[in-house]
């Protein structure tokens, strides 16, 4: 299986994290958990404010990076507060955040393994 199905596959539970980390091969203790965390909502913030640069306006990527451009100060998990962000955008096609949360997943474990 490849990398990239290996991430998006269901067979390995709903937590984009969690896949992350299993994908990189790396234990699923707290630190690894944050380090999955945080490399991923960088990586989704990266995605996403490209995504919205090329489809929608200014206004657009301004609010969504004054939301999300940096983690949680209490700690909170960062790229699933985007993720569950994303679900409420109706204005996103489903098939286009699938293909953002792959990408941004794909960005993160470079991140995580490299």
């Amino acid at each position: 299986m490849k990398m990239s199905q290996s991430l998006t596959s269901g067979e390995q539970g709903p937590d984009p994290v969690l896949r992350l980390l299993q994908c990189a091969g790396l234990p699923v203790d707290d630190a690894h958990v944050n380090d999955g965390d945080e490399a991923l909502g960088y990586a989704l913030v990266w995605v996403v404010e490209k995504y919205l640069a090329r489809v929608s306006g200014e206004h657009d990527v301004d609010l969504f990076l004054e939301l999300y451009a940096r983690p949680p100060k209490d700690g909170s998990g960062w790229s699933r507060s985007i993720l569950s962000g994303l679900k409420f955008r109706d204005d996103i096609p489903s098939a286009d955040r699938a293909e953002m949360v792959q990408e941004a997943q794909l960005v993160a474990l470079r991140r995580l393994i490299g």
